[in-house]
């Protein structure tokens, strides 16, 4: 595959209220984001996952 020069990151996200979301996590691992979310769900929170497309930082060569 390869390399775009793009990575997904998923943020995991708590509500502050009045639209202000707090980003608690990113990670590249939607499996570990969803857990977090789901265990602060539990705790009472309301939370989101976003996802973000990031460009990655590419070496270039001194000429």
């Amino acid at each position: 595959m390869a390399d775009t020069g793009k990575r997904i990151i998923y943020a995991v996200e708590v509500d502050q209220g009045g639209g202000r979301w707090l980003s608690i996590l990113r990670t590249e691992d939607f499996e570990h984001a969803q857990a977090i979310a789901e265990d602060a769900r539990a705790g009472g929170a309301k939370v989101r996952v976003s996802e973000d497309q990031v460009r990655s930082a590419l070496k270039r060569k001194s000429t």
